[in-house]
């Protein structure tokens, strides 16, 4: 009971802080607006946390979301510390005590809420725990990581990372050394965070290779969840190949929040347990139709451009070009799906498929089969096929 009031208190806190950095954000204008897609996703993280707290209080990935989210609401990019510096300092400067030091809160507890989010929340899925004692050296990594990146924040002298240029109160003036000490250690704590991101990333699949059962299903529901990442980023890249200037009603702030969205709801369904082994269909429906889109808007800019090359003598300036392309694409949907799922069924589910076309051609055989042997012969050959039990028998009543 205790767990549940905390990590719903945790949450209730992260959520008011969203509302507040949204208030400010009011008041100074839309000045420094953060993107609104990061506060659903931020709150979601928030929801997710609590229900995972309050449900398996003993896991740490559920206070991980709490704990990471709450922080991150008060010192993100145009968050709480933010929208207060920059109330404070530009929309009625002297209204409010401290911003400098409130910028500076918000600058500190960014980078541990951040990076241990990243590190533990890969290293520590599903159950809460590492994959072995093996990986205590890159927990300890990432700690430490972590503690440098903070302690750095901290004390770094020059302008913060806020809204508006504010000087670090806390800082040390050291005279420059002869040798760029700060680049070396700059380099050699870049080194140990890309040592410790790609070492979490390689634990999900130890994890995934050594898993069986349930926890094999929650792992590809986390791995669903981080696939929207690269899929955003790959939606951004093209976004901005087509339109280098923009698009009307799409904010590119936007897009990563969004490539994050998938990871809490994944995460809530697979150590929650609920539907848990839905996961297969969805990851081929995904693969299937994800590939079908693809493939159909190509076909669709590839045709449209092409019509218009062949019929701007005959056609100028009406819309053939793109009915036609229309109706091309219209007719390759069927085929082109079948396809593509014959093809991802046999790559990616190769046992399932040929469990498929073993009992297909078992009920082809059954259908003018009479001999009771040779319909017994073979349908224990189609079990052992689709299912490989460690012994099958069938008894046959005369």
């Amino acid at each position: 009971m205790k767990a549940k009031v905390l990590a719903w208190s945790l949450a209730v806190c992260g959520i008011a802080l969203n509302v507040l950095f949204h208030a400010l954000d009011l008041l100074n204008g839309h000045r420094y607006a953060p993107p609104i897609v990061g506060t659903f996703v931020g709150v979601a993280f928030l929801i997710v946390g609590a229900l995972i707290a309050s449900r398996r209080p003993r896991n740490p990935i559920g206070w991980l979301y709490l704990g990471a989210l709450a922080l991150i609401s008060f010192g993100g990019s145009g968050n709480v510390s933010d929208q207060y510096a920059y109330y404070a300092l530009v929309t009625r400067p002297g209204s409010l005590p401290g911003p400098e030091w409130v910028a500076w809160a918000g600058q500190v507890i960014l980078t541990p809420a951040f990076s241990t989010l990243i590190f533990f929340s890969l290293l520590l899925f599903p159950n809460g725990r590492l994959p072995s004692p093996r990986w205590r050296p890159v927990a300890v990594a990432a700690v430490v990581a972590a503690a440098v990146l903070t302690v750095s924040a901290a004390l770094t002298p020059g302008a913060l990372r806020a809204s508006v240029p504010v000087d670090n109160p806390v800082r040390i003036d050291v005279p420059a050394p002869p040798v760029d000490v700060a680049g070396i250690a700059f380099m050699l704590l870049a080194a140990l965070i890309v040592v410790v991101l790609v070492a979490s990333v390689v634990a999900i699949f130890v994890r995934f290779r050594a898993a069986t059962g349930a926890e094999r299903q929650q792992l590809k529901w986390f791995a669903y969840g981080a696939a929207w990442i690269p899929a955003v980023g790959l939606l951004a890249i093209g976004l901005s190949a087509i339109a280098p200037q923009g698009i009307p009603g799409v904010d590119p702030h936007n897009l990563w929040p969004l490539s994050v969205a998938g990871i809490q709801i994944a995460t809530a369904i697979a150590i929650l347990r609920y539907r848990l082994y839905d996961i297969d269909v969805l990851i081929n429906r995904t693969l299937v139709y994800g590939a079908l889109s693809a493939v159909l808007v190509a076909t669709y800019l590839v045709a449209v451009l092409s019509f218009e090359a062949v019929l701007q003598p005959f056609t100028a300036g009406s819309e053939l070009s793109v009915a036609l392309s229309t109706l091309a694409v219209v007719a390759l949907f069927t085929p082109l799906r079948a396809r593509l799922q014959q093809f991802v069924d046999r790559r990616s589910y190769r046992q399932r498929y040929d469990a498929t076309r073993t009992l297909d051609a078992f009920s082809v055989r059954l259908r003018d089969e009479v001999d009771l042997d040779a319909v017994r012969g073979g349908l224990l050959d189609a079990v052992w096929d689709t299912v490989r039990p460690a012994n099958a028998s069938l008894w046959l009543r005369r």
